[in-house]
């Protein structure tokens, strides 16, 4: 199991527990609940390598992703709503 670090603020609200969840489930190689989140037209683009779409092209992908270990994952924080960018003329 790798190592997890997360920061103070990644779970004070019902959508950063959700993401903090996630990504620590995808560290520890958790395809089940990884692949029980996600919706059967998920499209994952990873850029510069490939495009998966559909829900058993994603859980074929994590299953190729199984030899690939994570020693340690830190979490510093979590964003889940962008703020109004004041637009500059």
């Amino acid at each position: 199991m790798p190592e997890v670090i997360v920061g103070a603020d990644c779970g004070n609200s019902p959508k950063k527990l959700f993401l903090k969840q996630f990504n620590i489930a995808f560290a520890e190689g958790n395809a089940a609940f990884i692949i029980e989140s996600v919706s059967d037209d998920i499209t994952w683009n990873i850029i510069g390598d490939k495009l998966i779409k559909g829900k058993n092209d994603f859980a074929q992908a994590l299953d190729n992703m199984k030899k690939d270990k994570i020693d340690k994952l830190v979490i510093n924080s979590i964003i889940t709503m962008a703020g109004k960018v004041p637009c500059m003329v």
